[in-house]
């Protein structure tokens, strides 16, 4: 990733964050039905604990969507989806292996949703190797759809907890990526993605 981006952002643990202004491109429900968003990131984590790589919204305030490891400190990446009416129901998926043996390294993570309302629309990629192996959610029986709120997104930070260590080359598309398109991304700069490759592309922030 070094090689990726000229640099990257660290993020000490504490009280650095990078809040991006609400903004409908960045919200992917309407409240009856979802639609198709991808996210992706180089980051090396110097804690795994608690690593927000971006999020929109939370459960205590407008939850849309978030990514990172969080939930009794258990160093393991998930994506989920909130329907924020229906107070702590969201579906999501993760990769039910602890990041910790990455920490100190340069790894690509991202993730991939269809738009279809369940968590098996749900998709997790480790360094372009789809990764996700179980269901992440709460009551979905009550899951209807992401809402469209007026939260700012967010990267290196979820409520008090702060991302420990560096982000680089954060993407968002609205559509699901493939893994083919999530491999040929991860190599590259923006500057460098294809056409194709930039069609979908909503928010791009190389940090």
């Amino acid at each position: 990733a070094d090689a990726i981006g000229a640099g990257s952002a660290l993020f000490d643990g504490v009280d650095d964050y990078i809040s991006i202004a609400d903004s409908a491109d960045l919200s992917f429900g309407d409240g009856s039905n979802d639609s198709a968003f991808s996210i992706s990131a180089w980051v090396k984590m110097a804690d795994a604990t608690d690593f927000t790589i971006a999020h929109k919204g939370e459960f205590t305030n407008d939850i849309e969507w978030r990514f990172g490891t969080y939930g009794a400190t258990d160093d393991k990446i998930k994506l989920l989806c909130g329907d924020d009416s229906e107070g702590t129901q969201y579906i999501g998926r993760k990769y039910d292996t602890a990041l910790t043996s990455y920490e100190g390294s340069w790894i690509h993570l991202a993730g991939t949703y269809s738009g279809s309302g369940a968590s098996s629309g749900i998709k997790i990629y480790l360094n372009g190797v789809q990764v996700d192996d179980a269901d992440y959610e709460g009551s979905i029986e009550s899951y209807t759809a992401m809402e469209n709120q007026g939260e700012p997104v967010q990267i290196g930070r979820y409520e008090t907890y702060y991302a420990d260590g560096n982000i680089c080359q954060v993407g968002i598309w609205d559509a699901a990526l493939d893994q083919e398109q999530i491999q040929s991304i991860m190599e590259k700069t923006y500057e460098e993605l294809t056409a194709s490759e930039k069609e979908d592309l909503v928010s791009y922030w190389a940090l």
